[in-house]
């Protein structure tokens, strides 16, 4: 049976080595050793602790994202308002947030639900449904290491593992470790949702 954890090591170290693939043309990947969620999971702690930088920072990485979403269902002066009013009442709100919630998800269900109060037919609508999905689904692959990823988001384009290794320009089973550990990363924490 293959040492999988043993290939893991192997690879990492060969791509963090000079004239690893990492600087090999075409591959675009550095495999740089970060827990997910390491850092978003310190940001979130210390924006519930009401550390007023973690709210700028906050806004620094979810503000685009949030504002994106707003924008494809309001009207731009109404967006940004609305993007306001999500981070200030995230703000307010955070002694009674669940800390096992990623801050990103939170600030995008807020976005969610400030939609839906400005416009209630889009509460249950299929596109609207569909894009909030979308953008929960980036922001969630935002957090993941660029390798890991790249191998999701291949797989949301239904490559198989041997396709996407060619692409990738790495082992069929370091795609596969890859998306076991994406797919791990995505789980909720806490069992709530993601």
């Amino acid at each position: 049976m293959r040492d999988l954890e043993g290939d893991r090591r192997r690879y990492a170290a060969a791509v963090s080595e000079p004239g690893s693939a990492d600087e090999q043309p075409g591959n675009r990947f550095a495999t740089s050793p970060r827990t997910p969620h390491s850092a978003d999971t310190d940001l979130a702690k210390r924006f519930l602790h009401g550390d007023q930088d973690a709210l700028a920072e906050a806004y620094r990485r979810w503000g685009g994202a949030v504002h994106a979403l707003a924008l494809r269902f309001l009207p731009e002066r109404t967006a940004e308002e609305s993007t306001s009013r999500v981070f200030v009442d995230a703000w307010r709100n955070r002694a009674s947030s669940d800390p096992a919630h990623r801050l990103g998800l939170l600030l995008l269900d807020g976005m969610r639900r400030e939609i839906v109060h400005r416009r209630p037919e889009l509460d249950h609508d299929e596109a609207f449904e569909a894009a909030t999905e979308q953008a929960v689904l980036r922001a969630l692959m935002s957090e993941l290491p660029p390798l890991r990823a790249a191998v999701l988001e291949l797989t949301l384009h239904e490559l198989t593992a041997p396709q996407m290794a060619e692409r990738l320009g790495i082992p069929t089973h370091m795609v596969r470790l890859e998306l076991g550990e994406a797919l791990a990363s995505l789980k909720p924490r806490g069992g709530g949702k993601p």
